[in-house]
């Protein structure tokens, strides 16, 4: 999904997961919950993924 694309590169550019959502919200995109990408960093990292590094 494209909206996830754009959480996963705010991520890596070590914003927070508050400032993802915030950051998202004033660009118009996935309205999201920083609770929401706690547990999308949570599930990439059981599948193996580096999100929680950043």
């Amino acid at each position: 999904m494209h909206e996830w694309a754009d959480v996963e590169r705010l991520v890596r550019a070590d914003f927070s997961p508050e400032q993802v959502a915030h950051r998202l919200a004033l660009e118009g995109g996935l309205p999201i919950s920083h609770e929401t990408v706690y547990r999308h960093i949570y599930a990439d990292k059981k599948n193996g993924g580096d999100l929680h590094q950043h």
